[in-house]
């Protein structure tokens, strides 16, 4: 029995020999090596090593990555006696969220994971949130709802309007609004669809605001049919 123990637990015949490590795009190598073999270096009931195949834990090391790695979203570890394989997947960024005068890239389930330049225009999905958040790396600060509503919203002005939405803002009261590249607002409904509120929009500009648009301080379509603008003051 002694021996046996000896053999499977303490010797180093099961000792993982081999870190194999893929998917990595700008997360550098090194350092998720590093964090591989900080983990390889504890000890579990102070003598059992955890590079040993019995006794290491791939949701020990899957937590421990991810915890410290922010940028990397999903982590598959397949481990035998001889080698570990890891594969990862690093964050897609979906667009720049904004929050007391910081700025971080955000991917498709709400999480930042790197700081970005303050962003407005047409290229990228730019949100300025002003609820009460203390941003930190690793965060979820925007549901998935969310970002679908936002995308689809960007997405509808694009191929359906003259102007583009420079930034989407998210109000204290949670409230949604984007601010026109013609820089006059739209409040939006967030439980209703993008696409009906918008062709509600450009109802009102083609028939009603018609060359007068760039006068506009704000449409307000939060109530349905029932559509309210207001145009900017001018001074003489």
């Amino acid at each position: 029995m002694g021996g046996a123990f000896y053999f499977l637990f303490i010797s180093n015949n099961f000792y993982i020999k081999e870190v194999n490590i893929t998917g990595l795009k700008t997360v550098p190598e090194e350092q998720v090596m590093l964090e591989v073999n900080n983990i390889f270096s504890q000890k579990k009931f102070v003598f059992l090593k955890s590079r040993n195949y019995f006794i290491f834990s791939t949701d020990k090391m899957r937590a421990h990555v991810l915890g410290t790695f922010p940028k990397i979203g999903e982590i598959y570890i397949r481990k035998n006696p001889e080698a570990l394989e890891i594969i990862v997947e690093e964050r897609g960024a979906v667009g720049v969220w904004c929050s007391v005068g910081e700025c971080f890239y955000f991917d498709k389930k709400g999480v930042i994971f790197e700081q970005a330049p303050r962003s407005t225009g047409s290229l990228i999905l730019a949100v300025e949130d002003e609820r009460n958040f203390d941003p930190s790396l690793g965060a979820t600060v925007l549901t998935s709802a969310e970002i679908i509503f936002l995308e689809e919203a960007k997405g509808l002005i694009q191929r359906n309007f003259p102007f583009n939405a420079r930034l989407f803002v998210i109000t204290k009261k949670s409230e949604f609004e984007f601010l026109t590249s013609e820089n006059w607002r739209v409040f939006l409904n967030k439980k209703e669809s993008p696409q009906y509120q918008l062709s509600n929009l450009k109802y009102l500009l083609d028939e009603e605001i018609k060359n007068r648009r760039r006068e506009l301080d704000y449409v307000d379509l939060r109530l349905g049919n029932k559509v309210y603008y207001k145009y900017g003051e001018t001074i003489d």
